[in-house]
């Protein structure tokens, strides 16, 4: 009877009885659109139930925060244990990718923006899914829509994913001509620098605006904007046509559409990979993988109040947002 009673007290108070299958790390927030979009679908995909989360929160947190929230996350997966780690997005990467493989954990990555040996040296722990907005393909087509374009302001915070978009997209160049138009990004620090940015644009001899992320910005209160409100903002007050590549920020009142990236590709692919190591207690090839090339997706009320006519080929493979 004691030695029953010893076991059960045994079980009551050790932190986990059984090692986890999959701890994921977001290095944003589950409010945040892309967030919500791509974890939705990896808990679809995901052939397992065993499964925990951490949000390191660092699209609202200041930067000093961050290795904190990474110790945080750490805590948990050394709690755990888990069979896989997933990392989602650039932050994730850089703070936990290389402790965690030195540890001896299997990682999986999705949503990273730069080159993951910027983070990580690569080995057989490792596998993922790259994430490559296609801002030259965006720009194209936005010509092609628009074929009086001349020059392009393309528009994001001034993050660490904003930075690795356009080492990755436009190697590293903060200005370039591409087809026969000329194309600046501009970096908001906070958002009235975003506001400054979309009304000057028109004076300074911009078509049209290109805007990608902007979830880490913040008023002179320290408040993070939300991405909606950012989004209507934008809409509502630019005098010139805005494009995105990001469809949580396509819709009525807020930007006309593009080639967009989708959130629910980068999840489908990050939980395929975790199911084939839980199937075969190691990574299959090709163990780093590249997302599909995007989709369009179209505002027909954007459309209207813009009068733009899409070209008929673009039209008939558009999704449309309303």
């Amino acid at each position: 009877m004691l030695r029953f009673v010893f076991c059960l007290l045994l079980t009551i108070i050790s932190p986990v009885s059984k090692a986890l299958d999959v701890l994921f790390v977001h290095s944003y927030h589950h409010e945040y659109a892309w967030v919500g979009t791509y974890y939705s679908a990896f808990k679809n995909t995901l052939k397992t139930t065993s499964l925990r989360d951490f949000e390191m929160d660092t699209k609202r947190l200041n930067h000093d925060s961050f290795q904190s929230q990474a110790n945080k996350a750490l805590a948990q997966i050394q709690q755990y244990q888990p069979k896989v780690v997933v990392l989602a997005d650039d932050n994730a990467m850089k703070y936990l990718g290389q402790r965690l493989l030195d540890s001896g954990f299997h990682v999986v990555f999705m949503g990273v923006n730069a080159n993951p040996r910027h983070y990580v040296q690569i080995n057989d722990r490792l596998a993922g899914i790259l994430e490559r907005p296609l801002l030259k393909t965006a720009v194209n087509e936005a010509i092609r829509i628009l074929p009086e374009t001349k020059k392009i302001r393309v528009l994001m915070d001034a993050g660490i994913t904003s930075s690795a978009i356009v080492e990755s997209s436009f190697n590293g160049k903060m200005k370039q001509t591409i087809g026969w138009a000329d194309v600046d990004v501009a970096w908001a620090k906070d958002y009235e620098h975003w506001q400054a940015l979309v009304k000057e644009s028109p004076d300074l001899g911009y078509d049209l605006l290109l805007i990608g992320n902007f979830a880490k910005l913040a008023n002179k209160q320290g408040e993070t904007i939300s991405v909606p409100e950012t989004a209507r903002w934008t809409g509502k007050n630019s005098k010139i046509p805005v494009f995105s590549f990001w469809k949580y920020s396509v819709g009525a009142g807020m930007s006309i559409g593009g080639v967009v990236m989708s959130g629910a590709d980068q999840g489908n692919a990050a939980a395929e990979i975790t199911n084939a190591f839980l199937q075969n207690n190691r990574f299959v090839e090709p163990r780093i993988r590249r997302p599909q090339q995007g989709y369009y997706i179209f505002s027909r009320s954007e459309l209207e109040r813009w009068q733009i006519n899409l070209p008929e080929d673009i039209a008939i493979q558009a999704i449309w947002q309303d």
